[in-house]
């Protein structure tokens, strides 16, 4: 309907990212709107082998996130990440920040060698979840590589939206009303989910989605500490202050 000049605004599906920036005639009207937000992987912290921090960090340490960008989802406008909050939001971290863990095998590999795995001795297949819509598929085939390549062993599972969020929720007990299952309970290693913003300020994200008795929080995490500075942040009124915390 577009190409025909019937509407003056569409959206496209994602697999025709690469053919829309590169159709004469289309590319110089495409326009790329700024949603701050995050995609990321949570990790059970509570069941399999990724209960161990050390595995944790061996996955962090070996997805290549700007090749994600680059060459599986070929989508330019989005910025690879080692922190939580998007640049342009107060707390923010600018350039290449000093936490998280950046793209690096050796270091994987190291971190996996701590946790008392090896080339000999690899951990338990972790089950990667994810949602079928839009280009996830690739994605993940390229993540669950990337895993692979340093020595974790990685199943697949897709489903529809709908169903795959069901599964998370019924796995989020006490945090999810009806939920019977805690995150030990559940086989799921890690799992795919976005948020974003609906504010233009860190607690849309960090207290919403990642509080440890958010409702989207699907880790099994618990932190005293963080829930103490949450709560701090909320009162406090001086914005220096606020964004340092």
């Amino acid at each position: 309907l577009y190409r025909r000049g019937e509407l003056l605004v569409a959206s496209f599906p994602a697999d025709q990212t690469v053919q829309i920036q590169t159709e004469a005639g289309i590319r110089d009207e495409l326009q790329i709107l700024v949603q701050p937000g995050v995609s990321y992987l949570g990790l059970n912290t509570l069941s399999g082998p990724t209960s161990d921090v050390n595995v944790r960090r061996a996955i962090a340490s070996a997805i290549d996130r700007q090749a994600l960008i680059d060459t599986v989802l070929q989508q330019p406008w989005h910025v690879s990440t080692q922190s939580l909050i998007p640049p342009g939001i107060i707390g923010a971290q600018e350039g290449p920040p000093d936490v998280g863990y950046a793209y690096d095998p050796e270091a994987a590999r190291a971190f996996l060698a701590e946790a008392g795995y090896g080339p000999d001795n690899p951990p338990d297949p972790i089950d990667l979840w994810y949602n079928r819509e839009g280009n996830n598929a690739l994605l993940f085939a390229a993540i669950g590589e990337m895993l692979e390549q340093v020595g974790i062993p990685v199943r697949l599972t897709s489903s529809n939206w709908n169903v795959y969020l069901s599964s998370l929720e019924a796995c989020n007990a006490p945090n999810q009303q009806g939920a019977e299952k805690t995150p030990a309970d559940c086989p799921y290693g890690a799992y795919r989910m976005g948020w974003v913003l609906d504010y233009a300020d860190p607690a849309s994200l960090l207290d919403v989605v990642f509080h440890p008795a958010s409702a989207f929080q699907y880790t099994g995490w618990k932190s005293d500490e963080y829930g103490t500075i949450l709560e701090q942040t909320r009162t406090e009124q001086d914005p220096e202050a606020r964004a340092a915390l």
